[in-house]
């Protein structure tokens, strides 16, 4: 049985192809998210989204008719605008991305809301199948759940589409939400399978809670966060005033250290062995403190080994008013590198990434949410790595289903890195 009220749902945005419909060079994807793409990426409102596929559902999410819409064409855009509008339950992968493309077209904007349509994404349900599955995309779910795989050279990730008219665009648009179900409905399956047909994992209640996430952070996302741009150019002036007075002073110590620029690596590097060397020789055993470069095996200029060198010297050693130097240069380059330098140009290694800037014209950063956390791959190596991994283990199996009394959860966000109670 078919309900044309629940679709499944996926777009492709300017980054799939080389050229528009009129056949003009569409820029390279950057950055993910509306606003950031018309002011970064300067592409013209009318390609932001290119192609648009939805998939019929039955109620248990098998896939059926598929249809491909391109959004240059006037009658494909009043088909899909009425699909949406008819729709009250959509599904995809990480649909706060579609759902924010087609909210910044003005025709679909209020045809999709919170009031109108609960979405079902496939990235909550791998998640509450299995928490710490490393395979978060639809592209890596296909093969381990055994549906479906792509060619890894007609993924976006390798090439680019020559134009929006391109059949094989509308064949990976339509593969997609065709896939997403089968996927979501497999996930179903087995959650109920290994955690019982009665788990609170399958409810409406949790169906619902996350449904209000999603929703919840695309309004986050949409509305920004007003930050002053002038405040933050301040505050960068004086952090590189800071960093600079401690480089100089140490610089022109009685004993030199510079902290930046030709040498000064190798010097801190024989700063910290001398350091070393005249506490060993007074019977201070440190070998289990300090953390060595991976290759090198030398030891670290890093914040860790200079507390604990600074926690074993005397008060009166002059190393420690370096330290207390190098600690004042760090924690200002510091604030630089993650905050002020991301907010007003880009990322201070990546000068090609702006996601995280503060839109000049409007004095807003928009940065991507999730409701789900994130991968593993920023926990620290060894043992706290795996003490990290059992601590969040054990903490998620009491609290990633909620219950009609839980009033806050935790929502992840990338760039700035914050975390949001709502």
């Amino acid at each position: 049985m078919t309900d044309p009220q629940v679709i499944s749902l996926d777009i492709e945005t300017y980054g799939a192809c080389m050229t528009n419909a009129d056949r003009k060079p569409l820029p390279v994807q950057t950055v993910f998210q509306p606003q950031r793409s018309l002011h970064t990426d300067k592409v013209d409102m009318k390609d932001l989204v290119l192609t648009a596929a939805i998939t019929l559902s039955t109620p248990d999410f098998k896939p059926l008719d598929t249809m491909v819409f391109k959004m240059h064409r006037p009658e494909d855009r009043m088909r899909l605008r009425r699909w949406l509008h008819n729709s009250h339950t959509i599904i995809g992968m990480n649909l706060q991305f579609d759902i924010q493309y087609l909210r910044a077209l003005p025709e679909f904007r209020y045809s999709l809301s919170h009031e109108r349509q609960t979405l079902v994404d496939l990235s909550v349900y791998n998640y509450l199948h299995s928490e710490t599955r490393p395979e978060r995309s639809l592209k890596s779910l296909g093969p381990i759940l055994r549906l479906f795989s792509y060619d890894a050279e007609q993924t976006l990730k390798h090439t680019r589409f020559p134009h929006p008219d391109d059949d094989r665009l509308a064949n990976y648009n339509g593969q997609d939400t065709h896939n997403t179900l089968l996927a979501v409905h497999e996930l179903r399956r087995r959650i109920a399978r290994d955690f019982g047909a009665d788990t609170k994992k399958l409810s409406d209640f949790t169906q619902d809670f996350y449904s209000r996430s999603i929703w919840t952070v695309i309004y986050m996302s949409e509305s920004g966060i007003p930050m002053d741009r002038e405040g933050l150019e301040t505050y960068e002036r004086a952090l590189s005033e800071d960093s600079m007075a401690a480089h100089e002073e140490s610089s022109h110590s009685e004993h030199p250290l510079p902290f930046e620029g030709a040498g000064s690596g190798k010097a801190k590097m024989e700063f910290m062995q001398n350091l070393h060397d005249e506490l060993t020789s007074q019977g201070v055993e440190l070998a289990d403190k300090l953390v060595l470069t991976p290759k090198r095996g030398e030891i670290s200029f890093s914040e860790e080994n200079r507390n604990v060198f600074a926690s074993v010297l005397p008060p009166e050693h002059p190393a420690q008013h370096t330290l207390k130097l190098a600690k004042t240069h760090a924690a200002a380059q510091k604030l630089i590198s993650s905050y002020t330098c991301p907010l007003l140009r880009h990322r201070r290694n990546r000068p090609l990434d702006q996601q995280s800037i503060v839109l000049p014209t409007t004095g807003l950063a928009h940065p991507t949410w999730y409701v789900t956390p994130l991968s593993y791959q920023g926990w620290p190596r060894g043992e706290r790595r795996d003490e990290a991994r059992t601590h969040h283990m054990q903490r998620s199996q009491c609290t990633n289903i909620p219950t009609n009394n839980q009033v806050n959860h935790t929502i992840s966000i990338r760039r700035p890195r914050l975390y949001c109670q709502l």
